[in-house]
């Protein structure tokens, strides 16, 4: 490999994961704070960790692991207009690996630890399709062909983005791209700053439901 191909791929490899991590940071970070009861400075961490393992090479698996998915599913025969639902299933099945990856040794229960990997696992089904969506968003930002799986079909590809907005000159692209990054920063800390500290999560109410339901029904057997 080339040195010029190799820093094409890191460049490649550095967009895609900002803009997976932009589309779904803010979403793990309400799911974590505000539903499972985390306190900030285990889903900061949480955080911190997703992002060094996705930019250390999960993000590369991740993006590169979907346009192969894809191509295969396409070249299979599936429907190429499915994209978004096989995004979400692949999402999934990452989702639950990445997930383990990202708590273990960050709780300090196991309950913690497995009410992280089994809901992270559900939320990355839902997250598959912003994680798409951003790194398409990012690739157009930044000048890099979108990676649209559909182009492997006989139907034109589709763009992610509003034609005048691909039409920006290169600046005011990157400055685009920034400032989405910098709303996703926010929308985070503002997750953090309104979740008063004495809460305990919304799983904190549902759990002696689930529990008394999983006790009755383990009676009945």
């Amino acid at each position: 490999m080339r040195i010029k191909d190799l820093g094409e791929l890191l460049k490649t490899h550095f967009v895609d994961t900002t803009g997976i991590l932009t589309a779904t940071h803010p979403i793990y970070s309400f799911w974590e704070n505000f539903v499972l009861g985390y306190s900030d400075n285990l889903s900061i961490n949480a955080r911190l960790r997703a992002s060094w393992l996705f930019y250390a090479g999960a993000g590369f698996l991740f993006s590169q692991g979907r346009k192969l998915y894809h191509k295969t599913r396409i070249a299979l025969g599936s429907n190429p207009k499915a994209e978004k639902l096989h995004d979400i299933f692949y999402a999934g099945a990452f989702g639950a690996v990445f997930s383990a990856a990202t708590y273990i040794g960050q709780t300090s229960t196991f309950e913690q630890f497995a009410l992280g990997v089994v809901t992270g696992t559900a939320l990355g089904m839902i997250a598959g399709i912003p994680a798409g969506f951003g790194i398409k968003c990012a690739r157009s930002l930044t000048g890099l062909p979108e990676q649209i799986p559909e182009q492997v079909a006989p139907e034109p590809p589709k763009k992610t983005i509003p034609k005048y907005l691909r039409e920006l000159p290169r600046k005011a692209k990157l400055k685009i791209a920034a400032g989405s990054l910098a709303a996703s920063l926010a929308i985070m800390s503002t997750v953090y700053t309104l979740t008063p500290k004495e809460f305990k999560g919304v799983w904190s109410y549902v759990r002696p439901c689930v529990m008394e339901t999983s006790q009755d029904s383990s009676q009945e057997f």
